[in-house]
């Protein structure tokens, strides 16, 4: 049988939970989703929407997105070992997830473009912050920032048959 277990805010408690999810339902028998309106997404595919929101907000902003290039040489969202994960979001390596750094490199690769300038730019309570960047599909969410803490979800199948089940969901 398939379950939902909502995400709490993790904060520096992601592995604490991975640990617990395993003991309870044995490794590789969750998964990483979002549930979003009506319809559950893949762990890829909610990245996609909620790194597409910035996307969108540069798209419509361009004097922003321009002064970011000009200015900074890259962004973190706790500190410099952040640049680390580069444009991968599952390259987590300190204790808390950090995603809007990555939604931004990843734009910046997107647009064909890379930063110029030399400072780093700590993305919480910036204007380019996921707390200031609307979601581009209102209709699904509140904010970008809301979809992380409010929608993930994780999804236990811990039968063949359920997983099974689980993966044609996703490709919906």
């Amino acid at each position: 049988m398939l379950e939902t277990i909502p995400v709490p805010p993790l904060g520096k408690n992601r592995d604490r939970f991975k640990r617990y999810l395993n003991k309870k339902v044995g490794e590789g028998n969750w998964f990483w989703a979002f549930n979003i309106g009506k319809n559950i997404y893949s762990w890829d595919l909610g990245m996609q929407l909620y790194e597409d929101s910035y996307w969108s907000f540069f798209r419509n902003n361009l004097t922003l997105f321009k002064e970011i290039i000009k200015n900074y040489g890259d962004v973190c969202e706790f500190n410099k070992q952040d640049m680390a994960s580069g444009t991968d979001y599952r390259k987590q390596t300190q204790e808390s997830d950090h995603y809007q750094d990555i939604a931004i490199r990843r734009c910046l690769r997107r647009f064909g473009v890379w930063f110029k300038g030399s400072n780093l730019l700590k993305l919480p309570g910036s204007k380019y912050g996921d707390d200031k960047v609307p979601f581009h599909l209102s209709h699904l969410a509140k904010g970008t920032a809301r979809i992380i803490v409010e929608n993930r979800v994780v999804i236990t199948a811990v039968e063949s048959v359920d997983k099974f089940k689980l993966s044609e969901i996703l490709i919906r």
